[in-house]
């Protein structure tokens, strides 16, 4: 025992431990590592030392760290214990043996061992079973002559205790080949970019890392991952830290800062004192502030994420490897660092080249220093605790006068023009109606319609197209009245296709002036199909041979894409160049609306005599599709890649904030739900019954949720990675409904989901899923998948366009 002044002072407790001839040593790895690793082999664990045993316990045992403290014929036994409080403190032992490595070579954690006399240990799941090998769950430790009262030092908290056999001990246990390993604690794990991510194993990665006396891994307050370094190199420099974690660690286990510290703080029982920590870390970055210029901050933040060794002026985010994701982290960086909100900084980002974007922060910086920004800059303080920032926010346009000359883009840049001369007179072909149109947004039907009552459990792979390059346009299918069945899409190789629906076999094929992210849509007598394109155009190709009837120019690339109002025929897309445009059959502009200073990534929607869209600086408005008016707007301050979509009671969407809205067809919130990651998926809604829809949408939490209309939660799947697509919902039948749903990493499954069906006298309906069928792509998916007449279509990064017959 030792006053806590000289435990708080690591060279101090290391001289009084080799001049008391200390032979047993209890202590946390955390302590036994500020001790400094070299000086520790040097001299309480090399040849010659007292020591006999080191027992080290109350945190995952750090093998490779403390493996750097051992000296060259140590003969002290090093010893892994385990336990908890309540159950008389140490529950289990195991010997390490720096020659040996753990008891499986599949696992690089260390065993908790054996455990002690009258000592019983489980892992086990939420549920109470057992795990089986290889599964993870909760250490539960206990034992009937084991167990022990806790109280606060005046016994008050000790009433109401119970005796249990086993207690739950809030760490994740691993159980493989019989062994029990502590992964660390359940609060450890956590979501991040959709995955999900353990402190504990970066910490192990980073230990390993030769310069590295100790390291401790934090989320802090705003949740970004900090990783703080005492470091036996000082000639190490952040850089160099940068380099080894992006070759080490999968992007998204990469922390969000790393921070060098002198030494980590611990409390009296050995332990990381975490908010002593985080204040240090926060004052480190305060100082780091005042000194680091923005041009320094941004441009070590974007070779940092790009991985890039210098920048140039005209590079381009997207170009150089940038996403979305990573986008976001910079996002936020970003505004942590200028403190205040940028809504249309994710914008920029994506589209504008590295000077023009730091060009834009150095005035967002001059007006805050000025305190001029009481429009354009939003302190972060004054939405962040906000319980629905939108109420405060929502604007009545029809009540504002608006400037006709200042509201509307010039119609002489929207150019219609022509690639074969005259559009082709198609009043002699023989009139073929369209009966079926099926997209991300669903199945829209002229003929009869009929649920796809689909029970088969397997989808046997029917053909497979190759496009050259990877596929983020969703398909969309065509069925006409004279037996045609097609299937178009378009590819990141300026591909656009025509293919039979059926065969696979290819009826024409065109290339465009660049890449092809748009989904595509067909006009109401089914005779054209429209597809933006990165080239600034929105095309208009012919059904039968595919041949350019027109294109429409806009300023910006077209990644949105189209809707047809099934009014009019005309064509309403948003563009990269902040514009909404309203589109004639004919291809001239009926109108074009700037709606914010934001680009237009998401679909429209249109209701009536509404048209609604968001924009990538957070702005969702509704306008009227006559004149291409403003008639309300919701300004968010946070990017909507998501499409908005029309459903019974309203209008619904997701956000980069992870919560899903829905305002009524006036702009007025009606309900929110918050998951838990950011959301690029767009809705799908899906008729069940004349008083039911649901509403389905995925989230890079790794969740698909699905809601009633009145947005109450009915059912989530928890998927293997984010969920960037749009999940394609059909009716089954009875309340049943089924689900195919498109996961990043290549994982595509059907589900069953019930619990809105026929409920007998005397019974419990319960919500499920049921995962169907499943299938492993060589690629990424982020196109979103259609199915129809048993038929499955999904697009893939690995450049095909794939096919699945139901059996």
């Amino acid at each position: 025992m030792v006053p806590s002044s000289v435990l708080r002072t690591p060279r101090l407790l290391l001289q009084v431990l080799l001049e008391k001839k200390v032979t047993v040593l209890q202590a946390t790895p955390t302590l036994l590592l500020s001790l400094g690793p070299q000086r520790v082999k040097e001299s309480l664990l090399a040849h010659g030392s007292w020591l006999k045993v080191l027992a080290l316990g109350g945190e995952v045992f750090p093998k490779v760290p403390v493996s750097h403290c051992i000296g060259r014929g140590c003969a002290a036994k090093i010893f892994n214990v385990y336990g908890l409080t309540e159950v008389s403190c140490w529950a289990s032992v195991w010997e390490y043996v720096p020659e040996e490595t753990s008891a499986s070579h599949e696992v690089e954690w260390m065993p908790i061992g054996k455990a002690l006399s009258y000592t019983e240990i489980r892992v086990l799941r939420k549920t109470g079973e057992e795990v089986e090998d290889g599964e993870e769950g909760e250490i539960h430790v206990g034992g009937e002559q084991r167990m022990c009262l806790v109280d606060d030092g005046r016994g008050s908290s000790m009433e109401g205790q119970t005796l249990n056999s086993l207690k739950a001990t809030g760490d994740l246990g691993l159980v493989k080949e019989g062994h029990i390993y502590c992964l660390g604690r359940l609060d450890d794990q956590m979501k991040r970019n959709g995955q999900k991510i353990s402190l504990r194993e970066i910490e192990i990665v980073c230990s390993c890392f030769s310069y590295i006396n100790q390291c401790v891994v934090v989320p802090d307050s705003s949740n970004r991952l900090v990783v703080c370094m005492c470091l036996c190199d000082k000639d190490v420099t952040v850089d160099d830290v940068w380099k080894d974690l992006r070759n080490s660690l999968a992007p998204w286990k990469i922390p969000d800062e790393v921070v060098f510290i002198d030494s980590v703080p611990f409390n009296t029982h050995g332990k990381i004192e975490m908010p002593a920590l985080l204040s240090l870390v926060t004052k480190l970055r305060h100082s780091s502030r005042h000194t680091q210029t923005l041009q320094d901050f941004f441009k070590e933040i974007w070779i940092r994420t790009l991985g890039y060794e210098d920048v140039r002026e005209d590079d381009q985010f997207v170009v150089c490897g940038g996403n979305s994701l990573t986008a976001l982290q910079i996002n936020v960086a970003v505004e942590e660092f200028l403190e205040c909100e940028i809504p249309e900084f994710l914008d920029m980002l994506l589209h504008k080249p590295y000077s023009e974007i730091v060009q834009i922060l150095r005035k967002y910086q001059l007006a805050r220093k000025n305190s001029e920004f009481s429009g354009d800059v939003n302190k972060r303080t004054k939405t962040k605790h906000s319980s629905h920032p939108q109420l405060e926010h929502n604007t009545n346009l029809e009540e504002m006068k608006n400037n006709d000359t200042d509201e509307f883009y010039n119609h002489q840049s929207a150019i219609k023009s022509t690639m074969n001369g005259k559009q082709k007179d198609n009043t002699n072909k023989k009139k073929s109606i369209l009966l079926a149109a099926v997209s991300r947004r669903g199945v829209q039907l002229r003929e009869s319609e009929s649920s796809q009552n689909l029970s088969s459990h397997t989808y046997l792979l029917r053909w497979k197209f190759n496009l050259g390059k990877c596929i983020d346009s969703s398909p969309l299918l065509v069925k006409r009245s004279c037996g045609d069945m097609f299937v178009f899409v378009g590819s990141h190789s300026h591909k656009f296709v025509c293919l039979d629906a059926v065969s696979g076999v290819e009826k024409w094929s065109c290339i465009l002036g660049d890449r092809v992210e748009s989904s595509p849509a067909v006009s109401r007598d089914g005779l054209f199909v429209y597809v933006g394109c990165y080239d600034y155009h929105l095309y208009c190709l012919r059904v039968e041979d595919g041949s350019v009837a027109w294109k429409y120019k806009t300023r910006g690339e077209v990644k949105s894409s189209p809707v047809v109002d099934q009014d009019t025929g005309c064509v309403v897309f948003g563009s990269h160049d902040k514009h909404l445009h309203c589109v004639c059959v004919d291809g001239e502009a009926k109108w074009v609306l700037q709606v914010s200073s934001g680009s237009i990534f998401s679909s429209p929607c249109i209701s009536g005599a509404l048209v609604i869209v968001a924009t990538l600086d957070g702005v969702v408005c509704g306008v009227d599709k006559v004149s291409g008016r403003i008639r309300w707007r919701v300004t968010l301050n946070k990017p909507v890649f998501s499409s908005p979509i029309i459903y019974s009671e309203g209008v619904v969407f997701g956000t980069v904030e992870g919560l899903v809205l829905s305002y009524t067809l006036s702009g007025t919130p009606m309900w929110k739900f918050k998951t838990g990651g950011s959301i690029f998926s767009s809705p799908f809604v899906l008729k069940l019954s004349d008083s039911l829809q649901v509403i389905g949408i995925g989230s890079h939490d790794g969740c698909v949720y699905f809601f009633t209309h009145q947005g109450e939660l009915m059912a989530k799947y928890c998927a293997a990675s984010p969920v960037y697509a749009t999940p394609f919902m059909y009716d089954k039948g009875d309340g049943v409904f089924g689900a195919v749903v498109c996961e990043t990493l290549g994982r595509c499954c059907v589900l069953r989901v019930a619990g809105v069906g026929k409920q007998e006298e005397g019974t419990t309906q319960r919500t499920g899923v049921e995962v169907m069928w499943k299938h492993e792509f060589p690629g990424e998916l982020f196109a979103s998948p259609i199915l129809y007449e048993k038929r499955l279509w999904i697009g893939c990064r690995d450049d095909f366009l794939y096919c699945f017959d139901a059996l």
